[in-house]
């Protein structure tokens, strides 16, 4: 079969030059003028030196200076040329403008500020141990650590710290935002949460220093969600009354504790191992108190709290010298997973028994899966937590548990205890 000839065609290409941006064109063309103003600067500068030379060598007397016009016009090339250069930065590097960065740092500052409002909320307290050295010489230990006030009554202050702080102390101290100092008592602390109230009386204090303190608020609900800003302070960094802002990573991790499973709020903020304090929201209220013993592990430094929501039982009872019920026990819900892979019963499971507790005297065992409370259902570790709350110390209760025997099945077993007071007063 022949090919028709004027059917095809073979392709012909022209070569044609990359075409160059605007952008290049316009760099390129400053360059050329920077060069070009470059090189008439250091012409001129060249000129001068040799101009003077020559005229030293001519033995020229007359003193020799730029004039006014060569001088405005050197001036006017660095000028320019310092312009060109920034124009040129402008160009080739790209990120925020001045405007952005300084909106951000505006905005920084502001944080900083709301957290150093709170300074007036913020006691240092300092435990006295009394004691004698080798040589029977009296001596003294101190402890110290941040306060916050949290309530202001008819005849005195109410301030939460740490417990371990003044657990030994013979006397205990408190300094104020301007620098006055008065004796405090310790009130009521809590052994699971190490959280304590002191109380000073307003007798101890003056007028001008009533007028300097203010009451720190708590946060009514929980407002906090990865990414909220968080303000920390007491002494996030070790030191009281220092500020550190940050954001939160995560508040889905929930820790176990005695009788409570408390939510974790873990921040990116990186502080010291011993930091205390509280975590503010930019309206100024109190989200979460710093406790670094629920930080993660191998994240020690950074900053995590337990929310005030979570807390509030245990805020409220030692703020008005209540006691609540406390069983002694640390458990969490049989999930779909646990019970799959252990076979274990839905209720919830029993992981550790507090020595000397209500619950290691009511014959309870790590491994129980408790399923009731007196006539009260249990099926999950908040219905627990719901149960035991509406229960007073000295209360009698019967909680019915699944046991795992030796033939490998699970067996009722009925325990009594009688409940404790999970603070305790001085």
């Amino acid at each position: 079969m022949s090919l028709n000839q004027d059917e095809y065609e073979l392709i012909s290409e022209e070569i044609k030059d990359k075409p160059v941006s605007k952008k290049k064109r316009t760099r390129q063309f400053v360059m050329v003028v920077v060069f070009g103003i470059v090189l008439g600067a250091v012409a001129a500068v060249v000129f001068f030196f040799v101009q003077t030379g020559l005229s030293n060598v001519l033995a020229i007397d007359d003193e020799t200076v730029m004039t006014e016009q060569q001088t405005d016009s050197l001036i006017d090339n660095s000028l320019v040329l310092e312009e060109i250069q920034s124009m040129i930065q402008s160009e080739v590097e790209s990120g925020l403008d001045e405007a952005d960065v300084s909106n951000l740092s505006a905005q920084q500052k502001k944080l900083y500020q709301i957290g150093t409002k709170m300074d007036s909320a913020i006691v240092t307290v300092t435990g006295i141990v009394a004691g004698e050295d080798w040589f029977e010489t009296e001596s003294s230990q101190q402890g110290q650590s941040g306060g916050i006030i949290l309530k202001k009554g008819d005849k005195k202050i109410s301030i939460l710290t740490r417990y371990s702080t003044i657990k030994n102390a013979d006397s205990i101290t408190v300094s104020f935002v301007d620098d006055a100092t008065a004796k405090a008592k310790l009130k009521s602390y809590d052994t699971v949460t190490g959280l304590a109230v002191i109380s000073v009386a307003l007798s101890e204090l003056s007028e001008e220093t009533l007028d300097a303190i203010s009451v720190a608020a708590l946060a009514s609900e929980d407002n906090l969600d990865r990414g909220s800003i968080v303000i920390a302070i007491g002494s996030p960094l070790g030191s009281i009354r220092s500020v550190e802002v940050g954001c939160v990573s995560d508040v889905t991790r929930k820790v176990s504790s005695v009788d409570h499973n408390y939510l974790v709020i873990t921040t990116d903020i990186s502080g010291s191992e011993n930091a205390q304090g509280a975590f503010i929201n930019t309206e100024g209220e109190i989200e979460g108190i710093i406790m670094q013993d629920f930080s993660l592990s191998g994240a020690d430094d950074m900053i995590t709290a337990v929310s005030v929501s979570e807390l509030s039982s245990v805020l409220d009872a030692l703020l008005e010298g209540e006691q609540f019920a406390y069983l002694g026990i640390k458990s969490s819900t049989v999930t779909e997973t646990m019970a799959t892979e252990h076979n274990l019963p839905d209720g919830v499971y029993v992981s550790e028994i507090v020595m000397d507790s209500p619950a290691m005297e009511a014959g309870m065992q790590s491994g129980d899966v408790i399923t009731a409370i007196d006539d009260k259902s249990i099926s999950t570790q908040e219905e627990f937590e719901k149960v035991l709350s509406g229960y007073q110390a000295d209360d009698a209760i019967v909680i019915k548990v699944k046991r795992l025997s030796t033939t490998g099945s699970y067996q009722d077993i009925t325990c009594k205890a009688i409940l404790a007071g999970e603070t305790f007063q001085e």
